[in-house]
């Protein structure tokens, strides 16, 4: 199991721009920690800076969660980002919520009809998402 290219520099980019990053999953606990284990992430996240579904009894798309995070991290959501490959749980959830949302669509997947509506940049590799960060964040 191997992180997708570029995302530990991304990460590791973040870091030096003092950018708060957290990880909202949804899931079992116990795999979705042992992947971001496994992954080699938590040496970005600590355990408190993830918020995994199973344990807050609330999974994405539903707001809940969003504000969930909001409240725990401080976050404000006119200011918060959220990059997610799942367009529904992710994308249409976080936008929702009034975040604003990068799609990593790693797969090429076409937006339907009733998708269409949400205002989302799209991305379609791990190489195009650290572009758009490090030049949307090169002045922080």
């Amino acid at each position: 199991m191997e992180p997708f290219p570029c995302i530990l520099e991304i990460l590791d980019f973040l870091q030096t721009k003092n950018i708060q990053t957290i990880i909202i999953t949804n899931g079992p606990s116990t795999s979705q920690r042992n992947k971001i284990n496994n992954l080699r992430l938590n040496k970005y996240f600590s355990p408190e800076q993830i918020i995994v579904s199973e344990e807050e009894n609330i999974a994405k798309p539903d707001i809940g969660i969003f504000r969930l995070a909001e409240s725990r991290f401080k976050l404000d959501r006119t200011k918060t980002w959220f990059i997610g490959d799942s367009y529904v749980n992710d994308i249409v959830g976080a936008a929702n919520a009034g975040w604003n949302t990068i799609w990593f669509n790693r797969n090429y997947k076409i937006k339907n009809e009733k998708t269409n509506l949400l205002k989302t940049k799209t991305v379609f590799s791990s190489l195009e998402l650290k572009d758009y960060l490090f030049d949307m964040f090169k002045n922080q």
